[in-house]
Parts: structure tokens; C-alpha cells; sequence
């Protein structure tokens, strides 16, 4: 029997030991509305179910808990939101230790904060089997986002819980994209190595959305976005493909692409990706490259020549 979470419970949920629970949860893309998504515009974002964060959780009769990614604690900041989740769910929170490991960099616009937050709900529902509707998921893990990212839009954690790609808007009920050929959208992923604060990025862009063309740039995001769902909707490889240079170039213009990231994306394009974008906040982080169907293993190989293996990640839609 599972127990449904009630929000604002006044009493906590009993708790039984011992626990024992495991869960997954994947990182995202996002192909169109990066930053101008916080402004009303509509977003579009696509679930990197390749690239997981997997944790084993396990309650311990010690009065202080483990959490460890990658064999590495984490930080204080990460151990209150662990907390935070506890209350979020209605739970006494209780020693635990959490093991975890990914396979996608950290901090790099793949939305680990927004897939650490998804997984630690995740996983504490499952250890005490209490339901948790993905609607409510997404929801409840957006809560524990903010201390990573102020307000964020709650575009990650939908699509990170909903493991789908959404057409998003801020507010709104999100929107599942029905995408044409499933797994023959091929792309890859290029770390830049490079790491920039979201927050001071956010902050950076604010006067682009704010001056007297912001709304002419809002409604530039917002349409690219529709045009990339319907490409993928009717499976318009080169509608998308379009789509995706064109909000590469709107990136550049609001200046979250610096000239290291600009050459990566051209070799990109040389070396035969239909498109070539930065994905996330920018200021470095990973470029989204979309794949030609028929060519994408050679042109993955010589991208993972050019750059190292262990800078090159391969999803598909």
C-alpha cells in the first residue's frame, strides 16, 4: 500500500525502519527558451534519458548521515535540501546514507540541481512507499530548486520528473511533445569545460529582456520554440535543424556564448551537424548538436576525435 503525500500535512508521516530504496533520474536539454522562459515566453526541453543520476538509499542507526555522488560528499547546501525534502514530503527526517553516481557533468546546464531534486523526493517516496504523482513531483522538486536557483522557471524539474520533451510555459500546464520517429533524432553533446554561475547569467541577460527590444527577443524565443515542436510533431528534421541555429544565434546576441563555446559550434557545423547550439544558461556548459539521421555515427566519432571521448555524450530523442 502506497500513502499519497498531502501538501501542508499538519502531522508527519510515521516512519518504519529499516529503509532501503533506489531510484533514477535523467538530466535535460533545452533546444529553445533558455533565459527568456523566466520572462513569459515558451520554452521546449528534452529529457537526456542516456545521461542518469542513479542513489541507493539506506537509513542507518548513526546519528549523522552520508550523501556521496561520484564517491565525493556533498556540499552542506545539498545535504538542506535533503532536509527540505523531508518536510516537503511530511516525513521526521532520520539518519540516512545516500550513495549516489551519474554519468553527465555537474553544474553544466543539464540540469543536475533539477535532477538531484526530482531523485531525492524520488527516492525518499519510494523508501516509504507514499504515491507521488509526477505532476506533484515536478511541483514539490521546483520548491527545492530555488535554493539552488532563486526562483526558477520550473521548466528542469517537469521535464526531468515527466522524462519527456514539453513544450513549457511559466505557470501554464506543461505541454507533452508528440515527437515523430522516435530514436532517429540523433545528437550530441559537447562539455565546453567551461562553468558559469546560472544565477550571475540570469542576472547578466536581465537587461536584454528588459530594454526596449525585450519584447521584440521574448517573442523571438517563444515562436522558435513552436516552430521546433512542430518540426519534431511532423517530423521535419530540417524545420528543427533551422529552428535550433536560429535560437544559437539569439544566445549570442543576449551574450551567453562566449568565443571559445562560438568555435566549438563551428566545428560543430563543419564537421557535418545539421545544428549547433549552447544549451542551458550558457557562459560555457555543453553545445547541443543535432545529427544528420543517416550520417550521425561518423559524425559522433569525428566529434569524439576532435574533442575526447570523455567530453562527448551521445542522446537521442
Amino acid at each position: 500500500m502506497r500513502l499519497q503525500i498531502k501538501e501542508n500535512q499538519d502531522s508527519k508521516i510515521p516512519v518504519s525502519f529499516p529503509l532501503f530504496a533506489e531510484s533514477s533520474a535523467c538530466g535535460k536539454a533545452i533546444l529553445a527558451g533558455e533565459h527568456a522562459v523566466v520572462y513569459g515566453a515558451r520554452a521546449i526541453a528534452m529529457p537526456l534519458i542516456q545521461l542518469r543520476m542513479k542513489v541507493v538509499l539506506t537509513s542507518t542507526g548513526k546519528e549523522d548521515s552520508l550523501f556521496q555522488v561520484n564517491g565525493k560528499d556533498v556540499s552542506s547546501e545539498i545535504r538542506d535540501v535533503i532536509l527540505d525534502a523531508f518536510n516537503l514530503v511530511n516525513v521526521e527526517p532520520f539518519p540516512f546514507q545516500i550513495i549516489g553516481s551519474t554519468n553527465f557533468p555537474i553544474g553544466a546546464g543539464l540540469g543536475s540541481s533539477a535532477t538531484l531534486c526530482v531523485i531525492t523526493l524520488r527516492t525518499i517516496a519510494n523508501a516509504l512507499k507514499l504515491s507521488l504523482p509526477v505532476a506533484q513531483l515536478a511541483t514539490l522538486a521546483n520548491q527545492l530548486e530555488g535554493r539552488f536557483h532563486g526562483r526558477p522557471s520550473g521548466l528542469d524539474t517537469a521535464v526531468v520528473s515527466h522524462e519527456k520533451c514539453l513544450l513549457f510555459s511559466k505557470g501554464a500546464k506543461v505541454v507533452p511533445v508528440p515527437v515523430a520517429h522516435v530514436g532517429s533524432w540523433r545528437f550530441a553533446l559537447i562539455d565546453s569545460e567551461m562553468r558559469t554561475s546560472t544565477a550571475r547569467l540570469v542576472q547578466q541577460t536581465s537587461p536584454y529582456f528588459h530594454s526596449k527590444s525585450g519584447l521584440k527577443r521574448i517573442k523571438s524565443f517563444d515562436e522558435l520554440s513552436m516552430k521546433i515542436a512542430e518540426g519534431l510533431t511532423e517530423g521535419h528534421i530540417e524545420n528543427v535543424a533551422n529552428s535550433l541555429n536560429k535560437v544559437g544565434d539569439l544566445l549570442s546576441e543576449i551574450g551567453v556564448v562566449p568565443s571559445t563555446v562560438e568555435n566549438i559550434i563551428s566545428i560543430c557545423r563543419s564537421h557535418g551537424a545539421l545544428a549547433a547550439k549552447v544549451t542551458g544558461a550558457g557562459g560555457g556548459g555543453m553545445i547541443l548538436a543535432l545529427l544528420c539521421p543517416r550520417r550521425y555515427q561518423d559524425q559522433f566519432r569525428l566529434l569524439s576525435e576532435k574533442f575526447g571521448r570523455h567530453r562527448v555524450f551521445s542522446v537521442n530523442l
